[in-house]
This record gives C-alpha cells, structure tokens and sequence, in this order.
C-alpha cells in the first residue's frame, strides 16, 4: 500500500539529524550496498539505508560532477524491479536534486497508476522546464484523481503555460478537475490567470462560484506581491462595489487596505457607514491601523451614524489607537442608551482618561449594576494620568455615601498609601459600608507607621466582622514591611486590657509567624480566659510551619472545654499537612495520634484526606482501620489513592 508523500521525509530529516556528518563524498560506490537494500524496502522496515542514501544526497550537492553521476544511477534505480517503496524513496530524492535528464523517466511512472504520484511528486519539485512541460502533456492523457493531482502540481509551479490548458478545466463539468484547476489558476496569479478567474466569475455558479472568488483574491495577492499594484487595486475596488457576499468584500477591503494604505480611507469610510455589518467591522478595523488625524475625524465624526455594535466597534478601534483626542467621544458615549455602548465607553476610559473622569466614574459605579459598574470600577482602578490618585482622595468627601465608598475601594485597589490617613478617619465613617471598605482599603495602603492607629482602632471596634478586617489589615502591614512592626504588635497584646483585642492579636500573631508570637500563644493556651485560649488555639493553628503540632495535640488532649479541643485537633490536623522534612512514616504517626482524638466524621474525613499525601504502608494500614463504620466510602477512596502513590 502506498504511504502519505511526506512520511519518509519526515522520518528521514529526524533521522539525518543525528547522522554523523560526511566530510567529502569519495564515491557513487559508497552507497551501493544501501541502494539495494533499498531496492527491496517495504513499509515499516529499517529506516537506516535509506538514512544513508539521504545523507549521501545531502552531502553531495556540493559536487556537481558526482550529483550528474548519483542523478543518472537513481533514473537507473526507477528502471529496476525495485519495490514501490524503495521506488517512491528515490522519487523523493530527486525531487531535491533531479534535472531535466530525469523528466523521461519520471513521465513514464507519471501515466502508471501505482507509480503516478510519486513521479508527480518528483516533477513538480523539479525547476526544469522540460518538467512543465511533462505535466502539461500529461493533462490529455490522465483523468480523475491522477488529473486533478497533475493540475495541482503545475498550481505549484506557478506554470503560467499551462493557464490555457487549465481555464477550459476550470468551467468544466467535473467538480474536482474544475475545483484543482481554479485553485491552481489562483496560484500562478499571473494576468492569464486573472483574465480567466475573472471571465470565469462571470458565469460560475453553486459551491465552485466560493472557490473561483477565493482563488481570484489570491490571483490579485499575487500581483501585489509581484508589483503590479494598480491592477490589483482595480481588481480589489471591483469586488468591493460588486454585489458578492460580504465576506468576498472584506477580503478586498484587506487587499486595499495592505496596498493602498491611507490611499484606501475613502472605500474604507464608504464601508464603515454604508457595509453591511461584517464588512463595517473590518472597515472599522483597518481604518483603526492607519495613523493619521483623518482617520480619527472620520471614525468620530462617523459613530452617531452607527447602529450600537457598530458604536461598540468604532469605540473599541479609537482607544486601540491610543489617540487622547478619544476621550471626549468616550465621556458623551458614557451616556449612550445602549449599555454595551456605555460599557465599551467605560473600558476606553480607563485606558485614556485622566483625573477629570475620577467622579463621573466613581458616580457610575455607586449608581449602576452589574457589567456597566464592573466596567466603571476598573476603569477607575486602571486610569494612569497624572493627578488620579490625588482627585480620588480630594473627593473623598464628595457626593453620596455610595460615591464614597467606591472611592474608598479604588485607594485599596490602587494601593495609594497616601490614602491611609484619610482612610483611618474614614474607618469611623456614619455609614457601616464605608467603615467596612475603609478597613478593607487599608490592608492595601497602611504603612508601619499607621500600626498604633489601626490598633486603636482594633481596640474600638464593636464587632467580630470589624476586628477580622483590621487583622487582615495589620498581618498585611507588617508582612508589605518585612516585620517592621511586630513589635507594636506584642507591646499591645501585653498592654490592652480588652480580651476581644487580645485574642484578636494573638490571631494576628500567629498569621505572622515571629518566635515571640509563638511564645506568647504558648503562654496564651494557659489563660484563665476561655476566649484567649481559644484565640491562641486560632493563631496556632494559623502558624506558618509544623511547630506547634505538639501545642495544639495537647490542647486537643486535655482542654476542659470541648470545641477548643475540636479546634485544637483541626489545627493539628492542618499543621501535618504544612510542608515538613518528616518521613512519610513519621507524619502518619503523627496522624494516627490525631485518629485516637477524633470523635467526630469530619475529623475522620481529614485524616483521611491527608494520607495519601504520605502514601506507605504504614498509611494504608491506618485507612484500612476505617472502612468500616460512617467513613467507609471515603476510606475506600483513601486507600485507592495509597495505593496509586505507593513508592
């Protein structure tokens, strides 16, 4: 059976790549024993004579005496009882070094069925003349498949003789010779191929009239490429005013625009408020990527005149172009009635707006929902003129509590820390939303030397929501200024005399992850308060790395208070599963104390969960010790995952 073309080649070129290099080429004798390995080749076989025949090809086109020679012994090898594959092989090599002596041969295999393609495949490649002239010969006296395939090899030559051959094929009957032949007209592109493409266009009907209109813009490539652009320029203008479908249009509105550049602008202004919409789009596209003031005149002066995603479009092409002059279409079509016209205005802003747009935008976001207020507040967190920051915080105090607050959440979001002053009074605001995103802001903008007024303000706070925000915002603080102000932090914790702020500290202590936090978690654990204990059960089991398992496993162990002991052991749970040097063996130890605490199914369930992250036998055996009961299901799970991941 014969193989793809290609296949050997591909193969082969791997091959040759690690092939060791040859020097010089002695002689023909060389590769002798490897042609008549050749000669009995069959498909699937070893690769390695024809690697060395390859190879010798390779290397001896440097030497024009031996490459007549080698040329003359493959025609011999084409004459011999080789096999079809070792034939094609050697077909494939002269197709990189043939010359017209091997047209003969080759036109012989080109009207044999079995031998057609691979001849086909040699003369194509071959820059002969005389191998033209073979394929074009053979039009009369192959059909079908063989026909079509010799068609679209002189497509590939670019034969411009062979056009008046190919122009009666291309307006016959038979819809594969007539699809090769308009394919292989659009591809030698030469004025023949035009002329007959064009007249062809005239008459052509059905599925073949796409095929014609597609090798005619490719015909009209090919004279832009080879110069003659004013014949391509009549060509692309006639099919842009012709009545073809709208994507034959845009293809010639590409054509002009690539050739004729800022000469296109008129066609391409005459599309954009007249095109139907895929051709409007392209115009609108094309006109975006040409640089001038007209163009930004037209494409303005052109979107009152557009429907709402032709605005969107237009909208979308101006801020592309980055042009300032922008910016006032963009604050008239924020108030657009279509919302994706608004929402596209929006998008543009953030990329050329300027401080100017700080409350209108601020205003849109406290006033709008969904997509149209997620386009203002990013546009609002992404805007980069000079003095944005400073119109954010000059109306911080502007406008409703609703304006307010989106203000508030843009200084976070832009993490301006010259916002944490104004944020800290803003954090006592009447309005619980903008304490609420003022605490939030701060994570974000807060500095070190803020860090005794956020814990004055955690000391003030009335709520557990409250004190959580200020948490974050104090772990965010010190860990943005590596540490720098932990100490504040243990002073507090040592000084404050209200438990909510202690244990709001101790939490924040253990985020942090400092030795002296761990000892005063530690010490924290022995509190005669129960709701310190419980904070340093919390800020244990927040610890960064494994060192207080031994901590929270005692907790867990004799506490007289039943939830701490529950949340002891969860924290345990969680610090066995912090990235450790343990051995696996050492961590389901550690695991297995954890199971003789656990009373409830979700404690089961998490350690269950874990170890198959330690997978051993020692693992197994703990997993096997609960399928039976209220976790068997995910104890069966466990233990296939073991066993995936035993070593």
């Amino acid at each position: 059976m014969m193989r793809p073309i290609f296949t050997t080649v591909i193969i082969l070129t791997c091959l040759i790549a690690f092939a060791p290099a040859q020097s010089q080429v002695a002689n023909l004798s060389q590769i002798e024993p490897a042609l008549a390995k050749v000669a009995s080749y069959e498909y699937g076989q070893d690769f390695k004579p024809l690697a060395e025949v390859t190879e010798f090809v390779r290397a001896t086109k440097s030497n024009a005496e031996l490459l007549a020679r080698l040329e003359e012994r493959l025609i011999g090898f084409l004459g011999s009882k080789a096999t079809i594959e070792g034939r094609k092989f050697v077909c494939e090599q002269l197709s990189l070094i043939g010359t017209k002596a091997s047209v003969p041969v080759l036109t012989r295999m080109l009207a044999e069925t079995e031998t057609g393609d691979m001849a086909r495949y040699a003369l194509e490649r071959i820059p002969a003349p005389e191998a033209g002239e073979a394929l074009r010969t053979a039009l009369a006296k192959v059909n079908g498949k063989q026909k079509a395939g010799v068609i679209t090899s002189l497509g590939q030559r670019r034969d411009s003789q062979a056009v008046p051959l190919l122009a009666p094929l291309a307006a016959g009957d038979d819809p594969t010779i007539a699809v090769a032949a308009v394919n292989a007209l659009g591809r030698i592109g030469d004025p023949a191929a035009l002329k007959a493409l064009t007249d062809l266009r005239k008459t052509a009907a059905g599925p073949i009239r796409a095929q014609v209109l597609d090798a005619l813009v490719r015909c009209l490539e090919q004279h832009a490429l080879k110069g003659d652009k004013q014949q391509a320029l009549a060509g692309y203008k006639e099919l842009y005013s012709s009545n073809e479908a709208a994507i034959v249009k845009v293809a010639a509105l590409r054509g002009l625009a690539g050739l004729d550049g800022a000469g296109a602008v008129p066609v391409l202004g005459q599309a954009l408020e007249k095109g139907e919409d895929q051709v409007r789009a392209i115009a609108i596209q094309l006109l975006a990527a040409i640089p001038s003031a007209e163009v930004t005149n037209l494409l303005t002066g052109s979107y009152a005149k557009l429907p709402a995603p032709g605005r969107v479009q237009l909208l979308t092409a101006l801020v592309s172009r980055g042009d300032s002059a922008t910016a006032s279409l963009l604050a008239s079509a924020l108030k657009d009635d279509a919302i994706e016209v608004r929402v596209a205005a929006l998008e543009g802003m953030g990329k050329l707006g300027d401080a100017s747009q700080v409350l209108p935008l601020a205003k849109i976001a406290a006033d709008s929902e969904g997509a149209e207020r997620g386009a203002a507040r990013l546009s609002l967190y992404r805007l980069k003129a000079e003095g944005v920051d400073k119109a954010i915080l000059d109306n911080l105090d502007s406008g409703s509590a609703r304006v307010k607050i989106e203000l508030v959440r843009a200084t976070g979001e832009r993490r301006i820390e010259a916002a944490a002053d104004a944020l800290l009074k803003t954090a006592k605001d009447s309005n619980p939303e903008v304490r609420r995103e003022s605490r939030r802001a701060l994570r974000e903008t807060a500095q070190t030397s803020h860090i005794p007024a956020l814990l004055q303000l955690l000391d003030q706070s009335k709520s557990a929501s409250e004190r959580a925000d200020i948490e974050m915002a104090l772990v965010s603080t010190v860990r943005r200024y590596e540490m720098a102000g932990v100490d504040p932090v243990v002073s507090a914790l040592g000084s404050s005399a209200n438990i909510d702020t202690k244990a709001s500290l101790l939490i924040v202590l253990g985020r942090l992850g400092q030795p002296q936090g761990l000892q005063l978690l530690r010490a924290a654990l022995k509190d005669d308060q129960t709701t310190v204990q419980r904070a340093a059960i919390l800020g244990l089991t927040e610890w960064p790395t494994p060192e207080p398992l031994d901590d929270l496993l005692q907790a867990a162990r004799t506490s007289t208070v039943r939830s701490h002991q529950v949340l002891a052991l969860r924290g345990y749970l969680r610090l066995v599963g912090v990235r450790s040097r343990r051995s696996r063996a050492e961590s389901v130890k550690l695991l297995e104390d954890g199971l003789k605490l656990a009373q409830q199914d979700d404690e089961k369930k998490a350690i269950l969960s874990l170890l198959p992250r330690f997978a051993s036998p020692q693992a197994l055996k703990v997993a096997e010790s609960l399928q039976e009961g209220s976790v068997a299901e995910e104890a069966k799970q466990a233990i296939e995952r073991i066993k995936r991941s035993m070593p």
